[in-house]
Order: C-alpha cells, then structure tokens, then sequence
C-alpha cells in the first residue's frame, strides 16, 4: 500500500468517528415530546417554609396542556399537589385555611373564557 492510500485511510477513518461521534450525540441530546413550562402564578403560604406555585405545562401535539401546582419549599425541593387537565391559565389562587387552597382556573374555546373553581388540599 503506498503512503498516500495510508494517509487517504486514516483521513476517512477520522471522519467516520466524528461522524458517528456527532449521530450518537444527536440521539442522546434529542427529546421525543419536548415539556414546556411556564410559570403563571405564586402564592406564599402563611406561617409556613414554602410557597405554591402554578404552572402550564403544555401538551403539545399529542395532548392538551395542564394546569400543575406545585407546593416549592425554601430548601428549593418541590413536590406537586394536583394536575389540573385541559385549563391554561390560572386567574387567582387564594389560602383558605392551612389545608385548603381556591384555585380559580380559565379555558379559552374560541371567543370565550370559561372559569371554573377548584379546592386543592395543601397538607
């Protein structure tokens, strides 16, 4: 073999590596059905070390989205309280008790905006 095919060779070699080296890279990064969040509102909970947050989390092309509250404590540690299905929005939240929370959560369907209210036990 001469000394060029050699270096002709190991410069396809190379190039193979990098190549597979970029396709599995790509396979691991890649999100089947990518999670968007975003945050809407924050209640602080009085007397309390945490806070409950609600999100909408969209379901993208294969559901509808969600409402989640989430009860994020001062340690940054979070853990979710209820899924509400199908709203987008959430208007108000108010503490009602140490147990209790009102949620009131909004629907758009075309033109209009249904609301409705929704109790969450907190503890």
């Amino acid at each position: 073999m001469k000394k060029w095919q050699k270096n002709l060779l190991w410069v396809f070699l190379g190039l193979s590596v990098l190549v597979l080296g970029v396709l599995l890279y790509m396979i691991f990064i890649f999100e089947m059905f990518p999670v968007h969040e975003e945050l809407l509102l924050t209640v602080a909970v009085p007397n309390k070390d945490y806070k409950i947050s609600a999100y909408y989390v969209d379901g993208g092309a294969t559901s509808s989205g969600a409402i989640l509250l989430r009860k994020v404590h001062a340690s940054g540690k979070s853990e979710i309280l209820k899924d509400i299905p199908v709203y987008q929005d959430v208007k108000a939240m108010e503490i009602l008790s140490a147990k209790k929370m009102r949620v009131i959560v909004g629907f758009k369907n075309g033109f209009s905006t249904k609301t409705d209210t929704v109790l969450v036990e907190i503890e």
